[in-house]
């Protein structure tokens, strides 16, 4: 999903060492994990790697959490994602608290799609593209054009030559080392200029990007982006030529689109941004602890050091991926010469000043970024010092 502001080599063999964070409440995060495996470079999925994480967590307790995938299950988060929108919109008097509620569901609509894309939200195949194409659709985020970019980024995290995420010239995923660019991150600006250039220059089959390799990859996205931009351009006019169809579009999609990007950013920002500069994706992706409801608007994306670890695990398995590997045992541990020790909090202050990292998601979100937020300001004190 989206990314952070590394300097990272190539992917290369790995050798880990493995860190575990408790919190409070029981859940134990972030781990680093260390072995003498390669990950793959035309291997997205860390499952099909079998060194990779088998001495922690076999292979064979991640391939049912795999065929877990359920229709009823991927029926009933939607529904309840939608019906949470239809309670936001109407139930709720049409004031500001209801317009900035209504934009915080429908924010996570990304979500969904980032479920849809990976096929992971339903069993049957048609129903994931179907409701990717929805959620795409009033995302402003065309659902295979995403399909190729994430799984670029799934296959090369933290690579800065080919993580989808870190190329250079992008405005959604532009560097966050200051406060100004925080909060204009935050804003959500840059996804929208980044959104409607995108989808334009692909409508006009322009399709330079390095995932998009082959003429069948570059043809998909560009029909895609002009439908999109076909029905955009329907719904536009329709709405200018009716004020009931324009003031329902504006008021239950268009403005809690605007005012739902920042709670996104927000949430976004946790998954990457402050980790180790490595291309170990146990190093460099980030577990956050969180409240029941909002890893539940999250499709459980919280998880997402194991959603990086095994992104073919549904959803509504990823707390149990999460138990699994934060359970491994020392003996496990022991026989890839990976030590499983607690991280203290008092570390956190030397990560930060030592490296600018941000290694802890115990805490939770307000926690993770009050703390990024004073690594920026460190920097930028320290810049001033340079300049004077």
């Amino acid at each position: 999903m989206t990314h952070h502001t590394r300097h990272c080599h190539r992917a290369m063999p790995i050798v880990v060492s493995t860190s575990v964070e408790y919190c409070r409440a029981g859940c134990r995060t972030n781990i680093s994990s260390s072995s003498s495996a390669m990950i793959l470079e035309d291997d997205g999925d860390p499952i099909a790697s079998r060194d990779q994480l088998d001495t922690l967590v076999p292979r064979r307790m991640i391939t049912p959490l795999v065929k877990a995938k359920s229709d009823k299950q991927g029926s009933m988060q939607v529904l309840w994602h939608f019906g949470l929108l239809v309670i936001s919109a109407n139930l709720i008097p049409a004031t500001w608290l209801s317009t900035l509620v209504t934009a915080f569901v429908s924010s996570f609509f990304f979500a969904g799609l980032h479920e849809c894309v990976h096929r992971t939200a339903f069993r049957t195949p048609v129903w994931n593209d179907i409701w990717a194409h929805i959620f795409g659709f009033l995302c402003v985020r065309p659902a295979a054009h995403y399909r190729y970019y994430h799984w670029q980024h799934h296959k090369y995290t933290g690579n800065t030559d080919l993580d989808a995420e870190l190329l250079p010239g992008s405005f959604l995923d532009f560097p966050v080392d200051t406060i100004g660019g925080y909060f204009v991150y935050l804003s959500g600006i840059p996804f929208w200029m980044d959104a409607i250039f995108t989808t334009v220059r692909h409508a006009r089959g322009r399709c330079s990007e390095i995932y998009l390799v082959t003429d069948r990859a570059r043809r998909h996205v560009t029909t895609e982006a002009r439908w999109y931009s076909t029905m955009y351009a329907g719904l536009a006019g329709l709405g200018l030529s009716s004020p009931i169809v324009g003031g329902f579009l504006w008021r239950f999609w268009v403005l809690p689109a605007l005012l739902g990007q920042p709670f996104l950013r927000f949430y976004l920002l946790t998954e990457h941004r402050g980790r180790a500069d490595t291309s170990i994706i146990t190093e460099n992706t980030r577990t956050m602890v969180t409240n029941r409801l909002y890893r539940k608007m999250a499709w459980n994306m919280s998880f997402y050091q194991e959603h990086h670890a095994w992104p073919s695990v549904p959803f509504h398995r990823l707390a149990h991926a999460h138990e699994l590997l934060v359970n491994a045992t020392p003996a496990a541990a022991a026989a890839t010469t990976t030590t499983i020790t607690t991280t203290k909090q008092t570390d956190e202050r030397s990560e930060l000043e030592a490296g600018e990292q941000i290694a802890s998601g115990t805490k939770g979100y307000l926690y993770f970024h009050a703390k990024f937020l004073q690594s920026l300001l460190r920097k930028d004190s320290r810049r001033e010092k340079v300049t004077h």
